[in-house]
């Protein structure tokens, strides 16, 4: 049986949002395609952020799930794009995805941002918790 794949955006930490997500669709059965972005996840949250994105890849695959993961600023609006492209290098095409809010704090202003997605991508997880493969 085939296994449906997942999008999940903003898995750049082990103890993330993002991660969460991921390990729960991992475990429900899903393959994976991750973004993260090194670079954002340490100006918000230290040096150190990125340290345990390896063993959150070596859990998703011992759960049985096929992973690539796509670094990728997903502030750039080619970078949707892209994600797509490279996931599907190594993964069929996403037959789900998630779009993990990312708050950015500034000086002035908090604001919730969402990455754009190319025409024809898949449909997004309301609740990926409770997705089951197939459904």
């Amino acid at each position: 049986m085939t296994r449906p794949v997942a999008l999940v955006t903003g898995v750049g930490r082990a103890s993330g949002i993002g991660a969460a997500i991921a390990r729960t669709l991992a475990h429900d059965g899903w393959d994976l395609a991750l973004t993260y972005w090194t670079p954002a996840d340490e100006a918000v949250f230290g040096d150190s952020a990125a340290d345990g994105l390896a063993g959150v890849i070596e859990e998703l695959r011992a759960s049985g799930a096929r992973v690539v993961a796509v670094p990728a600023d997903l502030e750039r609006a080619d970078a949707a794009a892209s994600v797509i492209s490279q996931a599907g290098e190594t993964t069929p095409p996403a037959t789900c995805r998630t779009a993990r809010a990312r708050v950015r704090s500034t000086a002035s202003s908090s604001r919730r941002r969402r990455s754009s997605h190319p025409a024809g991508s898949p449909r997004t997880c309301s609740t990926p918790a409770r997705s089951t493969p197939g459904g």
